[in-house]
C-alpha cells in the first residue's frame, strides 16, 4: 500500500511539473505573437476547451482553472493595448 501511495505521489509530481513547463512554454509563445493575433488565439482556445471539456466527466471539470488561462491572455492583451475586440470570457463559473 505504501509503495502504491509513493507511486501515485511521484506521478502527481511529474504531472504538475509537466503542467508548469507547458504553462511556461505558452507564456513564451504568446509573448512572441503579434498583438492583433491575441483575439483569434483566445477564440480558438475557448473553442478548444469546450471540445476538450465535452470529453471530460462533469464531476472532474474545473472551469475556474480553465478561465485562468483565458483571463491571463486577456490581461496580457490589455497590457499590450490589444484587448479591444476580444470576446468576453465565456468560461462558465464552477459551482
Amino acid at each position: 500500500m505504501l509503495q502504491a501511495i509513493k507511486a501515485l505521489e511521484s506521478s502527481q509530481k511529474q504531472q504538475l511539473n509537466r503542467l508548469l513547463a507547458c504553462e511556461a512554454m505558452l507564456v513564451a509563445i504568446v509573448r512572441r505573437l503579434a498583438p492583433q493575433a491575441l483575439a483569434g488565439v483566445l477564440e480558438e482556445y475557448d473553442a478548444a476547451i469546450d471540445r476538450a471539456a465535452a470529453q471530460l466527466d462533469p464531476a472532474l471539470q474545473l472551469p475556474k482553472v480553465w478561465a485562468q488561462m483565458s483571463d491571463g491572455l486577456r490581461g496580457y492583451a490589455q497590457s499590450t493595448g490589444a484587448a479591444q475586440g476580444m470576446p468576453p470570457n465565456q468560461t462558465p463559473d464552477a459551482g
